[in-house]
């Protein structure tokens, strides 16, 4: 398995309602890539630790390396990656490990 984790820390000037359309965003690009995913999880930070954390998490299992590559290169996740986190983020860290 391929797991690949990312975590981004939202821009100060983030619009409140800007949460639902990157889960509605999200929650569509993973029906589109169903055939490639086995597991996918994505929000906001659950506010565990006070201090330090990102804002924001995504975690995607893929059987491949083959199929996390079909991901990351999808023509609709470039736009979800274009048009709902790049405008919107001040940091993003990522990691793709085996299982």
């Amino acid at each position: 398995m391929i797991h690949h984790v990312v975590a981004f820390t939202w821009a100060k000037d983030l619009p409140e309602s800007h949460l639902e359309r990157v889960a509605a965003g999200l929650e569509e690009l993973q029906k589109h890539l169903a055939h490639v995913i086995v597991s996918y999880h994505y929000g906001p930070d659950a506010g565990v630790v006070i201090n330090g954390n990102a804002d924001y998490g995504i975690v995607a299992t893929f059987a491949t390396e083959d199929d996390w590559r079909v991901y990351d290169t999808d023509p609709q996740h470039n736009i979800v990656r274009s048009e709902l986190f790049k405008p919107y983020i001040s940091a993003r860290t990522a990691i793709q490990f085996r299982s």
